[in-house]
């Protein structure tokens, strides 16, 4: 297939709204999934450079196998997608399990996108075997009841990434290569989108209400860029393998794939390299933003107070490692560190 360069005015336009409609509050950072090393990292909203490679490591309970995504419940707290696992975990912003809000006790496999909608989160359950009722739609409550099918329909091909759009959802299939729209009254289910699509990825809502589409493999792979109809405004290649996508405050996209996290910018067609994690090997999944809560940095459960439970922390974590107790990001967590909460102990301020 060939591919054609963005359309610079419409992507150019995109790009002035990207930059001037966010004002983000707090503190705020994109987190990207490591499917292969069990963790999350955080890169910067504004130019995608790499914040943490920590943000979450994988618990005790060694629970996380291949999570697809990290992405905010809405709540303050965090939703997690495991498709090894075949389960959907809630975590606390800390990296803390809270709870499994789904898994297979309650009938769901390879649950690979996810949104929060409607009071719901809903999730697709992506079975490679073709197992009736496995390549649809399930939603539950924001607690994790009522869990359940939701919408299967031969149709939606191999399920993948969904996202609410007016009226419904737009969901990927990589069976047909294609982008599917399903009405919330599931009444209509019918092609949203063909153009550029090998294996679609991560969907993501730009500034503009436009969308940007990563697409994984053959018989194509890069980023697509939509309107909100599904008319297509511009592809472009990309140097890996793209499986997640996320708007910069800068006007580029940051994209992950494989090993590497990369930038685009749509003005220049320039792709650039952010980071290449190669020992041991990563492999990138999706990208979402967080508002990330950090009242005090010796708050490390980030519940409005420095006391003993974050104390207990701080001593669960005592020796090298760079984790949420590394108070002064020294590399280790030692005295220093302990003074740090010793002398923020009691109510933070706001």
């Amino acid at each position: 297939m060939t591919w054609k360069n963005p359309t610079r005015a419409v992507l150019a336009a995109a790009l002035a709204a990207i930059t001037a409609s966010i004002a983000w509050a707090g503190q705020s950072v994109l987190v990207v999934s490591d499917s292969l090393r069990d963790r999350f990292w955080t890169i910067s909203t504004v130019d995608g450079s790499l914040v943490r490679n920590d943000f979450i490591l994988n618990d005790s309970a060694s629970r996380l196998s291949q999570v697809i995504s990290c992405q905010p419940s809405g709540r303050g707290t965090l939703l997690m997608n495991d498709i090894d696992r075949d389960a959907i975990y809630e975590y606390s912003m800390t990296g803390i399990h809270l709870r499994t809000l789904a898994d297979t006790s309650k009938g769901i496999l390879d649950p690979w996108g996810m949104c929060v909608a409607y009071g719901k989160i809903f999730f697709t359950c992506c079975d490679p075997t073709n197992t009736p009722g496995y390549n649809a739609i399930w939603s539950m409550d924001m607690d994790g009841g009522n869990c359940a099918l939701w919408y299967a329909n031969v149709d939606l091909g191999r399920v993948r990434d969904i996202k609410p759009v007016s009226g419904g959802f737009i969901v990927g299939d990589s069976l047909n290569n294609r982008i599917n729209f399903v009405s919330l009254d599931r009444t209509v289910c019918r092609v949203w989108s063909t153009y550029g699509l090998g294996f679609p990825q991560q969907i993501t809502l730009r500034p503009d209400g436009g969308y940007v589409i990563a697409a994984f493999s053959a018989p194509s792979f890069g980023l697509n860029f939509y309107d909100a109809q599904g008319n297509i405004e511009g592809a472009t290649s990309t140097i890996t393998s793209s499986r997640g996508v996320w708007p910069l405050e800068n006007g580029e996209f940051v994209y992950s794939g494989g090993d590497m996290i990369m930038a685009y910018n749509p003005v220049t067609n320039l792709h650039r390299t952010i980071l290449r994690a190669t020992s041991p090997t990563s492999g990138f999944r999706f990208i979402y933003r967080l508002e990330v809560p950090t009242p005090c940095p010796a708050d490390l459960n980030i519940d409005g107070s420095v006391d003993g439970a974050d104390m207990g922390l701080l001593l669960g974590s005592w020796g090298p490692g760079n984790g949420i107790a590394d108070i002064n990001r020294d590399g280790t967590v030692d005295g220093a560190d302990m003074g740090l909460l010793l002398g923020a102990w009691g109510t933070c301020l706001p």
